[in-house]
This record gives C-alpha cells, sequence and structure tokens, in this order.
C-alpha cells in the first residue's frame, strides 16, 4: 500500500482499533520474509487476515546504511531495489502474504547525505521519515517544512523532531519538550513526529526507561501522532501501552537482528 490517501487510512483503522502499526526494518531477505510470516501467522491466530505491517530500510544513515547490507554490491541504489523487488513478490497475488497491508517506509533519509534518493520518485513509498534532526531545531523545522511542502501530497511523511542518539555515546539523551513538538508539527505540517522518550538507538533493554509520561504529554498537544523509535532499548513491559500514550506507530530492528543471529548461526 504506496497511495497517500490509503496509507493514512490504514492508521485511522488502527486507530479505531487502538492499535499501534509496527514497523519493522530489515536489511535481507530473510528477515523481510520473517517480519511476514510472523504477521500471517499472528493474525490467523486472532482471526485478522489483513494486519496491518510496515517494512522499513535506512539508506545512508550513519548509525546503519541498511541498503548497503541489503547487497554486496556496495550500492545503496541495487539494495534498495532488491529489498523493494523482494517485498513485491512476497506480497503478489500468488503469495500467502497478499491478505497482509503491507507497507514501505524509508527510515532515517538525511537530506544531505540521501540528497539522490530523494530525487527518486517517493510514490513509490508508503511514508518517509525526513531526518533533520542533526541540525539546530529552527533549521530542522524549516528543511522538514520544505519537504512536506513538495513532497507531502505523494507520501505520508515521518518528521524527526529530535535526534534519537546511539548507545554507548557521549550525548546526553534529553526527552522532546511537548513545547518543541507541538512547535515542530505545527510548523512542519508533517503526519507524525518522531519524539525522543528515552529510547536509544542498539542498545539492550537494560538500563533506559521508556518516558510515557512525557509521550502523554505531548499527546495532548499534538494527538495521536507520535512515533517510538529504539523499542530493543527498553523492556517489552514498558511498551504495552503505547496507544495509550499517543503513539502510533512503533519502528523496531535491533532485537530482531540481535535474537534471531545465534539461531541462524545454529
Amino acid at each position: 500500500i504506496t497511495d497517500r490517501k490509503k496509507v493514512l487510512e490504514v492508521y485511522e483503522k488502527a486507530a479505531d482499533r487502538r492499535w499501534v502499526v509496527p514497523t519493522f526494518c530489515s536489511e535481507n531477505l530473510t528477515s523481510t520474509e520473517a517480519v511476514l510470516c510472523a504477521a500471517k501467522e499472528y493474525g490467523e491466530r486472532i482471526g485478522v487476515e489483513d494486519l496491518p505491517v510496515t517494512l522499513a530500510i535506512t539508506n545512508l544513515y550513519s548509525h546503519r546504511s541498511q541498503t548497503l547490507n541489503y547487497t554486496h554490491s556496495g550500492r545503496w541504489e541495487i539494495g534498495l531495489k532488491l529489498f523493494m523487488s523482494d517485498i513485491k513478490i512476497l506480497c503478489g497475488k500468488d503469495s500467502p502474504y497478499s491478505r497482509l497491508k503491507v507497507m514501505i517506509h524509508l527510515d532515517h533519509i538525511i537530506p544531505d547525505r540521501d540528497h539522490e534518493l530523494l530525487k527518486w520518485d517517493m510514490k513509490q513509498f508508503s511514508s518517509i521519515m525526513f531526518d533533520a534532526s542533526s541540525m539546530p531545531f529552527e533549521k530542522n523545522i524549516e528543511a522538514t517544512a520544505a519537504f512536506v511542502a513538495a513532497h507531502g501530497r505523494e507520501i505520508v511523511v515521518e518528521g524527526a523532531c529530535d535526534e534519537i542518539i546511539d548507545a554507548g555515546g557521549n550525548e546526553a539523551n534529553r526527552p522532546t519538550s511537548p513545547e518543541n513538538a507541538e512547535k515542530y508539527l505545527r510548523r512542519t505540517r508533517a503526519d507524525m513526529i518522531v519524539a525522543n522518550l528515552g529510547t536509544e538507538h542498539r542498545a539492550s533493554a537494560a538500563d533506559l526507561k521508556y518516558r510515557g509520561d512525557i509521550a502523554r504529554k505531548i499527546k495532548k498537544r499534538i494527538g495521536g501522532k507520535i512515533v517510538l523509535h529504539g523499542c530493543s532499548s527498553v523492556s517489552a513491559d514498558q511498551i504495552t501501552k503505547l496507544f495509550d500514550d499517543g503513539v502510533c506507530k512503533v519502528n523496531i530492528w535491533t532485537a530482531i537482528e540481535r535474537d534471531s543471529v545465534p539461531a541462524l548461526l545454529e
């Protein structure tokens, strides 16, 4: 599902059921199909054949370039085309996963690094995380607003209000303020925003704490338009009420790859 209107309808119907749309990053065919297989099996278990699920990939994101990992060629455009081709085949009419509502998400697309990708036809994708979070806040708003003005009619745009840092670094992990979240969404006109809620990228569920209290304060200002990244960095029991906190979409990658590697190796 790549049509903007239909993508938004998926989110509206998910909200009616108090569901948060899961977004799983992948950098290989094994993980891509495993996500679809798991969604199909879970849907059969609960009696819902057309569960919504999003498959995502980063491009030249410095923390993790997944299009480069998708191919041995060392060329991101080949990796991205392979990723998209795999999804197209796996979601074909003759596929066991054809009933799922599958969306394709570009994650952490950074304006200066990914300028060549941003020249592509954005209608090929369901949504994009336009990530200008490394810029000063005002510059971030300007860059994101310009992208929304140019492409917001053809693709769902997820803006990055604050940068989600990597585990083990020296940066302070400062949660997004409700005031900044409201200002960012109002001025950029993004469809949803990534807020820093205490999680980190590529961390184990150890010492971090998901800040649902801050999420609820943000929700009061902007509604249920929050995207949560870095779910592998907190324990599962902390994120059982995300819909109530205003989260509409949740991203996960680290736990899937980390936990699957030993099984694949064996």
